[in-house]
């Protein structure tokens, strides 16, 4: 398991294999998760993403091109002090994530 950054998206959904350019800065970071967000909540399946490209736009903004590489679980992440009460929250997550199903397709 890597730690990566997390990118919250909102109201977007990034697939693996997809290609999208983000105004979002993320530092010298290879890769990242991005995380879908609807109606204040994140969801617990993203997708790992490789910075391909980063743009500087006018007036400092930074833009970056990231291409989906494979889904990965969001719920492992869990802020807090390290103990049993924290790997339970995190193993609890990575098992919802595993039941989730697309509500476009019915896949999981």
């Amino acid at each position: 398991m890597s730690k990566l950054l997390l990118v919250p998206l909102e109201d977007i959904v990034v697939f693996p294999n997809m290609n999208v350019t983000l105004t979002v800065d993320v530092g010298d970071e290879d890769r990242v998760l991005l995380v879908p967000k609807h109606d204040g909540e994140y969801a617990a399946v993203g997708t790992v993403a490789r910075v391909t490209d980063r743009v500087k736009l006018p007036g400092g903004a930074v833009a970056v091109a990231l291409e989906g590489l494979f889904r990965g679980v969001a719920g492992a992440a869990v802020v807090g002090e390290p103990g049993p009460q924290l790997e339970r929250r995190a193993h609890a997550g990575a098992a919802q994530a595993r039941s989730r199903r697309c509500s476009y397709c019915g896949r999981r």
